[in-house]
């Protein structure tokens, strides 16, 4: 089989390697008004496959697949022109219309979707927001949630009738957990399990968006998003519960730190992600090249809409992401033949309990876990294509 490692799938960056169209290729047919559309549509996987296989045959690293109306996608699959399209990836490509009528519906233009300086800029602004030791502060909330997912579960396994099997649904679970997981890292608030009718609103709302973006994702012809459809009116109406929470907190806690004087450390800052967004500042380096003095160049923040879509935007890629990779791998350890490896893993878990985790040092805590928790990212993994 074909390593998926080593394949990646970009939108529009075939003018920078030059990738040669795709021929027709057997079983997957080409027509002149919607290319490979209709065979991708049908079959994704398959056809990327397919062309993969083709690259390898004819010694290509690179191959454009023309999707008609869409537009022109690359598939990268040569590991080294993979590695420089991370590298370089302001030179060689820029992001999908096809995304940003999407996704960039839910998350506006964040760091995922901006282009050139515009992500040079955000990139660096949002980056401080994962700095290792502030994201290991995170770990006792993950392991508290965890912890509750663990003990609903046995709950559930120890109601079940003598010589019964408790079932449950994974996605559901494991999409309740991240989105909990995520709220509190993000915004020390846990929008799915709240008391009031607006955190009880936003996991299905959420969910409700992330149906929508995908549906127009993958259409053709999408109705414009003013048209007053009926999807479009619940999509609106679902984005504005979302953007009630975000924007209600974000009010909230700047407003909080405006009234102790934006000090650091102070009763309105919780050390979240959101703080650091909000106290964010990048250096504007033209500016500084054009005075040749670091005192004299200007410092920017990011407004109040683009700290909610870089909220949006890590709501969106921790929340979903993370629970599709869980749920996978709790779907591959399910079947019978993975019984000792479920035992293993079992072992791990309590081992870790006995003893206490130590955040650094948990790839050597549970290796079993980590093996099983990768096969899955590369037998299923979340984000196949962008």
């Amino acid at each position: 089989g074909m390593s998926w490692y080593f394949i990646a799938f970009f939108v529009a960056v075939g003018h920078a390697l030059r990738a040669p169209i795709a021929p027709a290729l057997p079983g997957y047919p080409k027509s002149r008004l919607l290319g490979v559309l209709p065979s991708f549509r049908r079959d994704a996987a398959g056809c990327l496959a397919a062309h993969a296989s083709y690259c390898r045959r004819e010694g290509l690293d690179a191959v454009a697949l023309n999707m008609g109306l869409l537009g022109t996608f690359t598939l990268v699959v040569g590991a080294e022109q993979v590695a420089s399209v991370f590298e370089d990836g302001e030179s060689v490509m820029f992001k999908s219309a096809i995304d940003r009528r999407g996704v960039g519906l839910l998350t506006g233009i964040g760091v995922l979707l901006a282009d050139g300086k515009e992500h040079t800029r955000k990139r660096r602004l949002v980056l401080p927001s994962f700095d290792a030791r502030r994201l290991t502060a995170y770990v006792e909330t993950m392991s508290d949630i965890s912890k509750q997912v663990a003990d609903e579960l046995l709950g559930a396994a120890d109601a079940a009738p003598p010589g019964g099997a408790a079932t449950f649904e994974a996605s559901n679970t494991m999409s309740s957990a991240a989105l909990r997981i995520v709220g509190l890292c993000l915004f020390s608030s846990d929008p799915a399990g709240g008391s009031d009718a607006a955190t009880k609103d936003f996991g299905s709302a959420l969910e409700e968006c992330l149906e929508h973006t995908a549906w127009i994702s993958r259409s053709a012809l999408p109705p414009p998003k003013w048209l007053p459809t009926r999807r479009n009116r619940r999509f609106w109406r679902n984005l504005r519960v979302l953007d009630s929470f975000v924007y209600g907190l974000i009010e909230e806690r700047r407003s909080a730190l405006s009234a102790e004087g934006g000090a650091r450390g102070g009763d309105g800052q919780r050390g979240d992600l959101l703080d650091m967004l909000l106290s964010a500042q990048v250096v504007d380096e033209e500016a500084e090249r054009a005075e040749r003095d670091e005192a004299a160049a200007t410092t920017t923040g990011l407004s109040t809409t683009e700290v909610r879509d870089e909220a949006m935007t890590l709501l969106l890629a921790g929340h979903e992401t993370s629970a599709l990779a869980l749920t996978w791998c709790l779907h591959f350890l399910s079947s019978d033949e993975m019984v000792q490896w479920r035992d293993e893993i079992a072992e791990e878990g309590r081992a870790l309990l006995r003893h206490g985790a130590t955040p650094a040092r948990l790839e050597e805590q549970m290796p079993r876990t980590r093996a099983a928790l990768c096969e899955a990212l590369r037998l299923r993994p979340p984000a196949w294509a962008f």
